[in-house]
């Protein structure tokens, strides 16, 4: 008897922390004019399936985290504004695929892993503004 309570309560522990998700930081998504909003669970993949971020130029331990993390994010060397205003001087451009591994579900939508994965980037303190990429579909 007690071993079956025990397992109850490890189940419901287990289920529990699969529910959990991460709290997006909705302030840090901005308008994307192709899509006539912001940048949504619903809307983020309408362009190319990618988003784009800035990350501090001279911060190559916080790129090497970002880039460990977040396994498809690749940034720019050059001087790249990108749709979302990095400022070349001590910002450098980055981009975030979504659509790995079947995460578009449509050509707009994306699934809720995707969007878990989105809200994580969107809590690194120093990604401020996230974007949609500009390439239409």
């Amino acid at each position: 008897m007690k071993m079956f309570f025990g397992m109850v309560l490890l189940c419901s522990g287990v289920a529990s922390l699969a529910l959990a998700q991460t709290q997006c930081v909705e302030s840090k998504f901005a308008y994307d004019p192709i899509a006539r909003s912001t940048v949504s669970q619903k809307t983020a993949c309408y362009n190319d399936s990618s988003l784009e971020f800035c990350l501090p130029r001279q911060d190559l331990d916080n790129q090497k985290y970002v880039k460990t993390r977040f396994s498809n994010v690749v940034c720019f060397e050059g001087r790249h504004k990108g749709r979302v205003g990095c400022q070349p001087a001590n910002q450098v451009l980055c981009s975030y695929t979504i659509n790995q591994d079947g995460d578009c579900v449509d050509s707009r939508a994306m699934t809720d892993t995707a969007r878990e994965r989105v809200c994580q980037l969107s809590n690194v303190e120093s990604v401020k503004k996230i974007a949609a990429t500009w390439l239409p579909r």
